[in-house]
């Protein structure tokens, strides 16, 4: 095969960072990112898992959206 990807337990691929495209192994720091669905700007669609390293500039935004939100009201 082209490339040879590692299997984990269970018999599946190992899942990719939605920013990086790289494959996120067993033991490796993850992070859920879940953005609230917004149709006009498609935020929605950068919900996923991702490395630690690489969901810190989503989280940021996630926080000041949550500050926005709460100095709106």
């Amino acid at each position: 095969m082209f490339l040879d990807v590692e299997k984990n337990g269970r018999g599946d691929e190992f899942p990719s960072c939605m920013s990086c495209k790289r494959f996120i192994t067993t033991g490796q720091p993850r992070e859920q990112v879940s953005l609230p669905f917004d149709a006009a700007h498609k935020t929605h669609e950068l919900n996923g898992l991702y490395h630690l390293e690489c969901a810190r500039p989503y989280q940021s935004v996630i926080r000041a959206m949550e500050m926005l939100t709460r100095w709106s009201r």
